[in-house]
This record gives structure tokens, sequence and C-alpha cells, in this order.
């Protein structure tokens, strides 16, 4: 960050472009998984998503607000246009959206998990009940 007139004195400046997040999992940390995150909306822009799969990432990692969307169809759009980088660039997509809907979607494009909350306060997962096996 530098001096500037932003939010606290601070002004935003752009880096040098896309990098892959590298996770390292395993007892020793020997597998790496190199993910490329996507903020918002740059999950539906083709050239800013090519790019950060030319990082030679695994998957994509999104994660967005859709609240704003409330319960109409641009939740719907918004999620296809994700899914159709994933196709242009054969690489799977995780996405984690916290009011609207999260996704897991192969390379091929097909959804294979799928989560819709319209208020995470509402629709989020539910505790087991005090009965559940879980729970004893």
């Amino acid at each position: 960050m530098v001096q500037g007139d932003g939010p606290l004195g601070l002004a935003h400046q752009p880096g040098p472009g896309p990098k892959a997040l590298r996770v390292h999992t395993g007892p020793e940390g020997q597998h790496e998984w190199r993910l490329g995150p996507l903020i918002c909306y740059e999950d539906i822009l083709p050239r800013f998503a090519r790019g950060v799969a030319a990082e030679g990432i695994h998957a994509f990692v999104n994660l967005t607000n859709d609240s704003w969307f409330g319960k109409s169809k641009e939740q719907d759009q918004h999620m296809g246009l994700a899914v159709l980088r994933t196709i242009e660039n054969r690489r799977a997509l995780l996405r984690s959206v916290n009011a609207g809907i999260s996704v897991y979607v192969d390379p091929a494009g097909r959804v294979l998990q799928r989560i819709d909350s319209t208020n995470p306060d509402e629709d989020g997962p539910s505790p087991p009940p005090a009965s559940s096996p879980r729970c004893r």
C-alpha cells in the first residue's frame, strides 16, 4: 500500500498480474495445489480468467457476494458465466458465495455439487438434531 486519499489514508495500486495461490498438502507438504483466485466478478471475465489459468493452476477459486441480486435469476446467470470460464480453460471451479450459489464444477463444466443460499443466516446448513448419532 501507498499513502493516499483512500480509506484510512491508503491508496491501492495494481499488482503485476494474476498469480497462483500455492497450497501444500500431505504429511510433509509434498503435494502442491495451484489455485487461481478470482474475486467477485473476475469469474466472468474471459481474458482475466485466461491469465489466471496460464499460471498453471489446478482449479479456479471464486469468492463472491451475490446478495444484492436477491432471489432473482441473476444469481444463476453469474454462476453460469463462471461455468463457461471452466469450460474455456479446462480448469475446475470452487465457488463460495456467502449469499448465492456455491458450486464445485469439473473442468468439463459439469456442476457436481451445488448449495443455494439466499440468506446465510436462514438458508445455511443446520446443525444435526440433538438425537443424531453425530451429536452423542
